[in-house]
């Protein structure tokens, strides 16, 4: 069985047993060609399409081959869904990106608007789905950064991406959902190269040139690629009139990406980068035009500028523990800046704008899938945490004596992120996923039996014993005691209610259907329980609502016994009624 990558070299080989089940472990996100090969059967080859988080599963069946008889298939390839999630997920390969205008272009977002729903730019910022908070991911690894539109251009250089995934929204719980879209990125690993290296040029009008050159090499077990790019141009950023005023720009990077398969089960990656641009700021050099007569925005006396530099470093090992369990553990490093000044005889102000952020942290990771092929189910959970050093500088100086300036003051800030994930990635049918299955106690109650089940059989009865003393028993009996400490029932408060007018002498209570709603596949039941007056006790109502009418009088019952709590507390509490 071999796994081919369609953009690169990179190959992963294995065999069946004597079942005929494989499995390929360490294959990163992308588009791959499986081909199977056997003593005696033709050979077939499949498209098979990888997305994070995922862990697709092919059944193939295999022609006997003839020696006498040749056996062509003609088939249209087709991608395996990655799983059945909601998640709307893009993948953009390589290929993609080398055939789409504009999309290498080192400040360019060609990549993502032309491919991904619901992504356009505006105000040089790229937006999604509304906003433009987005995050960006080096295989799966978050790399931190709390400012929200500082910077201009991608995260990472087209160039050196492999692929990307993006996914905008339903996110899985270890992403979070603070942002409106989210950028995997699988960069270049050396896998397409055998000790050889390209150079790709790049010019067009405007002065607008790029060149990189990259080098890579891999061998069995490990491969490394890196690159360095530089551009320019005189047309960077969106101008506010037709012609082009101030608006040069240009970049220089370095990309850095190890990989070394240490053992069959132990994977190492390894990506750094260097990264820094320089944006002019355009302007408007009519001073008689609207904006400047209403004093709303005049920028004809402005020469503004900004200078970003960034660079991060990632170290991700993944441990692969049996085909369905897998760990993966991640320090990384990140540091960003961009840094906005104006001339000191800007008109009517110049203003000094430096925003720079140290982060350091690690992301933990693992994942469990149970259950058999045909119903497989995911399990995950891990910590994403990050230290982060803030220094900000800001001051305006005002020029036209339209009011006080402001002298350049720094600011320091230090702080601590710790978050943890735990996330179920049950596998559904269309109906179930529809109707609300991921939402039904049934379903969870017995994904959760899946979970101690599989925990009990990898790691035996005292490690599931204990998961179930601190995850299901410590924190019910917690509950439990503080609710009966309140005088609240347990469960069936139908019972618990029927108990206390026992013990009171007091009337039965009466059920009573007061409404039905919704379509008959989705029916909603309002009861109301009256208690008659007596001697022990004044007349109760109480009112409930549930999808059964037994749900519902539950509901009431237990709105009834909280009712006769409170009244037994008061110390105005009417003793009953008098005839």
């Amino acid at each position: 069985m071999t796994l081919k990558a369609a953009g690169s070299s990179f190959t992963l080989t294995t065999k069946t047993n004597t079942e005929g089940e494989f499995d390929v472990q360490q294959a990163p996100i992308g588009v791959y060609t499986l081909k199977i090969a056997a003593p005696g059967f033709a050979s077939t080859e499949q498209v098979i399409t990888i997305a994070s988080g995922t862990n697709p599963v092919v059944h193939i069946q295999l022609t006997v081959a003839s020696a006498t008889q040749t056996v062509v298939i003609q088939a249209q390839q087709t991608s395996i869904p990655a799983s059945g999630s909601v998640t709307p997920t893009t993948l953009i390969t390589r290929e993609d990106i080398d055939q789409t205008p504009g999309a290498t272009r080192t400040i360019g977002m060609e990549m993502i608007t032309d491919y991904v729903p619901g992504a356009y730019m505006t105000h040089d910022m790229l937006h999604m789905r509304g906003g433009h908070q987005t995050s960006w991911l080096i295989d799966g690894v978050a790399i931190p950064n709390t400012k929200i539109a500082s910077n201009v251009g991608p995260q990472i250089d087209p160039k050196d991406i492999d692929s990307m995934e993006t996914q905008r929204g339903s996110y899985d719980a270890e992403l979070g959902d603070r942002t409106y879209g989210m950028f995997n990125v699988l960069p270049r690993n050396g896998f397409e190269f055998n000790r050889n290296g390209e150079v790709m040029l790049y010019a067009g009008d405007l002065d607008t040139g790029e060149a990189q050159i990259a080098l890579g090499d891999h061998s069995e077990k490990s491969a490394w690629y890196s690159s360095a790019t530089g551009s320019r141009s005189n047309y960077g950023l969106e101008t506010p009139v037709a012609a082009i005023y101030h608006d040069a720009t240009n970049s220089e990077s370095g990309f850095v990406s190890l990989i070394r398969n240490q053992t069959a089960k132990d994977q190492i990656r390894v990506d750094g980068q260097y990264r820094q641009d320089f944006f002019q700021v355009p302007y408007d050099p009519n001073p008689n035009d609207f904006e400047c007569a209403s004093e709303y925005y005049c920028s004809s006396g402005l020469r503004d500028a900004q200078s970003e530099r960034d660079s991060f470093a990632i170290a991700n090992w993944v441990h692969t523990i049996s085909p369905k369990a897998l760990v993966s553990v991640a320090p990384f490093y990140h540091f960003n800046q961009a840094n906005y000044d104006s001339l000191a005889t800007d008109q009517p102000v110049a203003t000094t704008w430096h925003q720079e952020s140290n982060y350091a942290g690690a992301q933990a990771d693992a994942r469990l899938d149970a259950g058999p092929d045909a119903f497989l189910n995911s399990f995950s959970g891990g910590m994403y945490s990050f230290y982060q050093k803030e220094n900000d500088l800001f001051g305006v100086l005002v020029n036209d004596g339209s009011g006080t300036s402001q002298p350049n003051k720094s600011a320091n800030e230090d702080a601590g992120l710790v978050e943890f994930s735990l996330g179920d990635h049950l596998r559904l049918g269309r109906g179930e996923e529809r109707n609300g299955g991921r939402r039904k106690t049934v379903l969870l109650a017995n994904s959760f039996e899946a979970v101690l089940a599989a925990l009990y059989l990898d790691a035996g009865l005292d490690t599931a014993r204990s998961f179930i003393q601190r995850t299901v028993i410590e924190p019910t009996a917690t509950r439990l005691y503080k609710g009966l400490e309140r005088g609240e029932s347990m469960g069936d408060h139908k019972s618990a209610l029927q108990e206390m007018l026992q013990a009171r002498g007091a009337t039965p209570p009466e059920y009573e259907v007061k409404a039905e709603t919704g379509p008959d596949h989705r029916k909603r039941f309002l009861v109301e329980v009256v208690i008659p007056a007596s001697p022990q006790l004044p007349p109760v109502k109480a009112q409930g609502t549930g999808t059964t009418k037994k749900r519902a009088e539950q509901e009431a019952a237990r709105a009834a016994f909280l009712q006769l709590q409170e009244q037994a507390a008061s110390p105005n509490a009417s003793k009953g009624a008098t005839a």
